[in-house]
């Protein structure tokens, strides 16, 4: 009718849209066509530049483009490096820089652009990192959690010299904001371990303080699982003392010994160890001074264990006296050395059965300290408050001194939650 706008139907549009898409389509496969023809004869230009940075501009995890871009840029920095022009180096890394940037908006957590944009800083002669901090800051707003943007900040705060207060209070305010931000605490936990690895801080007289904020944070919020898993750290660090994790303070390629089963009767001797073996253990075995020969140390399965058996030939019949497993020197790289064990045992350790286990003290729970009596009252009134809470038996199970209390414990959890019953059960041998 005259007067009327008219108006376009479903099907119309539908059609419209598709063709829309499919130019698009068109387009884009035309340009990744030119782009792969380029990178095939090596044309490492500003061009090659330009066409590549169409298509990762649509599509930021297109990791092949990132790549081709990559091996220009290096060219183009030798170049840069052999004329004395770093000026114009720099200038392509910053172009680079903010295409990154309008990629990260498109798709705030691709590996590859996070990749590309920490690769182009650590190219950079004189990056400027607090606009990289202030990148993350803008980026953290838009997605706490975004564990790729809280990856590439520990980048940016290590090349900058981890200013760790900073840090710290950074990360205190990301917390504050929401308890259930685990990338916060995790940062937290990586930033107190950096500074008691330089021995610039003190983290025992610190603990108390923390052990306040997660206490907080785990009675507002019991069934987060956040503030649980820094909970766990903490207790595990003895109050701030042991602050460093063991593969820091001893040999990374030491491999301990958790527990040992000797069968006099089978001739039998397993090991369980910290870590599973790609190899089979070199050590040597020694009963009442006497080496014993073997046929071959064998795990339950043909992949990384950390149990190994051996069959022990000949095998003494008389009375134990002493037990030693010792690593056998060798000049492969990167060794995986079993520690050395030396036991004396007396006669009463060997039962009827001709069965000795040994086990290393704190190695059933996972945590070499458990809480005092005060902070164990407060797990307790938030047990009472929290009956059927998962993180609250576990933390109980795992820190309750009183073994005979923890029985109900894990059969609780193993109620509420039977998929790792075994788990459970394994904790409460």
């Amino acid at each position: 009718m005259h007067g009327r706008v008219k108006v376009k139907t479903d099907l119309q549009k539908q059609l419209e849209k598709q063709k829309e898409k499919e130019e698009k389509c068109r387009q884009y496969m035309a340009v990744q066509k030119v782009v792969f023809q380029r990178r095939a004869l090596e044309e490492y230009d500003s061009e090659s530049l330009s066409t590549s940075g169409q298509l990762v501009s649509v599509n930021p995890d297109f990791y092949s483009v990132w790549n081709f871009r990559r091996e220009i840029i290096i060219r183009m920095r030798d170049e840069a490096k052999n004329t004395g022009d770093n000026d114009s180096f720099d200038k392509i890394c910053r172009n680079e820089l903010q295409l990154t940037e309008n990629c990260l908006k498109v798709n705030p957590k691709s590996y590859c652009v996070w990749h590309q944009r920490s690769w182009i800083i650590q190219n950079m002669s004189t990056p400027d990192l607090k606009t990289e901090i202030s990148l993350c800051n803008k980026f953290l707003q838009f997605d706490e959690r975004n564990f790729l943007c809280w990856d590439y900040r520990r980048f940016v705060s290590h090349l900058a010299g981890d200013n760790v207060e900073s840090e710290l209070e950074f990360t205190l305010h990301k917390i504050q904001q929401n308890f259930s931000n685990f990338s916060s605490w995790y940062y937290r936990s990586c930033l107190f371990r950096s500074a008691a690895n330089n021995h610039s801080y003190d983290f025992s007289k610190q603990w108390k303080q923390e052990y306040d904020l997660v206490e907080n944070a785990i009675f507002t919020d019991p069934t987060d699982q956040s503030a649980w898993f820094y909970h766990k750290w903490l207790v595990s660090t003895n109050y701030g003392h042991n602050i460093l994790p063991s593969k820091q303070l001893d040999n990374e390629n030491s491999v301990k010994i958790n527990r040992i089963v000797l069968n006099r009767s089978q001739g039998l001797l397993v090991l369980n160890l910290s870590r599973p073996l790609k190899h089979k253990p070199l050590v040597s075995v020694v009963v009442n001074d006497k080496m014993l020969t073997n046929s071959d140390w064998n795990s339950p399965n043909d992949a990384d264990s950390k149990v190994w058996f051996i069959h022990l030939d000949p095998f003494p019949t008389n009375q134990i006296n002493g037990l030693t497993i010792s690593p056998i020197p060798t000049f492969a790289k990167n060794p995986e050395l079993v520690e050395l064990i030396d036991l004396k045992l007396v006669s009463n350790e060997t039962n009827e059965k001709h069965l000795f286990v040994w086990e290393r003290k704190s190695h059933n729970l996972d945590q070499q300290w458990t809480l005092e009596e005060s902070y164990l009252k407060t797990l307790r009134e938030l047990h009472k408050l929290e009956p059927n809470n998962k993180w609250v038996n576990l933390t109980l199970a795992w820190n309750e001194p009183n073994k005979s209390e923890t029985g109900s414990i894990f059969d609780t959890l193993i109620q509420l939650d039977p998929l790792r019953n075994n788990y459970y059960n394994d904790l409460s041998e």
